[in-house]
């Protein structure tokens, strides 16, 4: 798209053009990106979650419990999971439906985005599609730990909607977009993104524009740097310098092998690599694993040409692609990978491809009409490839959810109540269930402990041994007797165990979901997570 067309289209090529973009269109992208996860709906709480929750219900320690989160300053997204505390409780249905929410709307910023950018709908509809259907964003959208980088992702697209308003004559629109920038570093900081992705737009789109309005984008970095001396963190939870997060070689490598990952997954990923093992033989999953390693380095040699070589979008499409990732460039490869912070470098993605379908549309206009149709016919199979991934990693998700579910639900029938300072020990859970020691606490009013390990259980714990080949399934649980837990009290330890005549009472988890439990006031034994 020439820069002349684009600059000279004025105001009433702006707010009101947009408007004129086809409802079916946009549904259709809203739709699908809300059908593609809506299984997720049913799946329940894991890992970091537990760590959100926590930090939710501790509110009102003080005004520190909202100030830092797992993953750095993030007040805004704090306030928002408590406020999803508040109306719902542990029931993790609201969490996910907010989440695929927030979704299903930036997938029609982003086709509003390119939009602006392209004038062509086709470009912006496969745009919004495709960022609606990516299968990188699994991890962020079907996982409220991830939320964070949604709702970041949010805030980014209308600060940089704002911004292409004013810079076509919308003055107020200024404003807008600083306000945004300021929301995005708020919700989570690594935010920051948002300034290096509009000097972006303005050094390739605008570039003859006045540099002076640049400055206003300062306000948002200017804030946070003022919020981290203002409110220091009590403890970072990522140590700069250490060997999950700090300078090297390996920033390059990131830079070179996790971005394409956008386009081409890494196969070795846990995630996929799962899948891939249920899917094919073993061959076939060797010859997969080698295949996407050499489809990431030649994306990344392409990736290079197109910034040498195309034209304005193209450049920009790219360079958003990898100034989004910059604050994730100093993690290690393992932390570096995780799918969920390629939610924001994907934009840039979403441009670069509605950019080309436009311009094979084009070509192909000339072409008989069975090339034409084969084009459309392989574009068709790739959504619809993407769809099913994504309602295949939702099945995943939810197997795991009845797995977890199921534990929670036998250990709290069989302990409804117990005294302050319970221990509970389990054994024979799989590697991916360990969390239940983090989110156990939380459905006691009384301030418990809980261990998850291989080994015979200490004195004075409950004690639940669960089937290993079987996960989810409760074998024997007792109360180990041990030193009495009030150094006043003398009471004999009380020992329970299930009647070896009905082994079927231990197996049978409840029927009432742990989402309707009452939750602990005092998450003590919670503890933030390394990342």
């Amino acid at each position: 798209m020439p820069q002349a067309s684009f600059m000279n289209r004025g105001r009433g090529g702006g707010w009101t053009a947009a408007v004129g973009l086809p409802l079916l269109a946009i549904i259709t992208v809203a739709a699908v990106a809300w059908l593609a996860y809506s299984p997720i709906l049913d799946a329940y709480f894991r890992d970091d979650d537990f760590w959100w929750l926590s930090t939710a219900r501790a509110w009102d320690a003080g005004t520190l419990s909202i100030t830092y989160a797992p993953a750095g300053v993030a007040p805004i997204y704090n306030i928002i999971y408590r406020a999803t505390y508040e109306a719902s409780g542990l029931n993790p249905r609201p969490y996910f439906a907010l989440l695929l929410l927030c979704h299903a709307l930036n997938s029609c910023l982003v086709m509003l985005l390119v939009w602006l950018l392209t004038t062509r709908l086709l470009a912006s509809w496969s745009g919004g599609l495709l960022f609606a259907l990516l299968f990188c964003h699994h991890e962020a959208v079907a996982w409220p730990a991830g939320g964070p980088h949604v709702f970041t992702a949010f805030s980014i697209l209308v600060a940089l909607i704002c911004w292409v308003e004013y810079r076509r004559g919308v003055r107020p629109a200024l404003a807008a977009s600083v306000l945004f920038g300021v929301i995005a570093v708020f919700t989570k900081d690594s935010g920051v993104t948002f300034v290096p992705m509009l000097l972006a737009l303005d050094f390739t789109v605008f570039r003859k524009s006045d540099r002076r309005a640049l400055v206003w984008q300062a306000i948002p970095l200017l804030g946070l740097l003022a919020w981290r001396l203002a409110l220091p963190p009590t403890a970072e939870p990522i140590t700069p310098g250490s060997a999950d997060y700090g300078s090297g070689a390996h920033m390059l490598s990131n830079l070179i092998f996790v971005v394409p990952q956008m386009a081409v997954p890494d196969l070795r990923f846990a995630n996929y690599l799962h899948l891939l093992q249920r899917l094919l033989p073993a061959p076939g999953v060797a010859a997969a694993l080698v295949a996407a390693q050499g489809a990431i380095l030649l994306l990344s040699a392409l990736a290079v040409w197109g910034i040498w070589r195309g034209r304005t979008t193209v450049r920009l499409a790219i360079i958003w692609c990898y100034v989004g990732f910059l604050p994730f460039v100093p993690f290690s490869y393992d932390y570096a990978r995780a799918p969920r912070y390629l939610y924001i470098p994907s934009i840039g993605l979403a441009l670069l491809v509605g950019v080309g379908v436009a311009a094979l549309a084009d070509r192909l206009r000339s072409r008989p009409a069975l090339t034409r149709t084969i084009a459309v016919a392989v574009g068709v199979a790739y959504l619809a490839g993407s769809f099913a991934f994504a309602r295949l990693v939702c099945d995943n998700r939810l197997r795991d959810s009845r797995m977890r579910r199921a534990v929670f639900s036998q250990i709290i029938e069989h302990v409804p109540a117990p005294e302050p300072g319970t221990a509970f020990y389990l054994t024979g859970l799989p590697s991916h269930l360990l969390d239940v020691a983090k989110g156990l606490p939380l459905f006691y009013s009384s301030p418990i402990t809980a261990t998850v390990g291989p080994g015979p259980p200490p004195p004075g714990t409950w004690f639940f041994r669960f089937d290993s080949t079987a996960p989810g399934t409760l074998i024997e649980f007792c109360e180990i007797p041990g030193a009495p837990r009030d150094p006043a009290s003398h009471a004999p330890s009380v020992r329970s165990q299930p009647p070896s005549s009905s082994p079927a009472s231990a197996r049978t988890p409840p029927s009432g979901p742990p989402d309707k439990l009452e939750p602990s006031a005092a998450p003590d034994a919670m503890r933030a997570p390394s990342r």
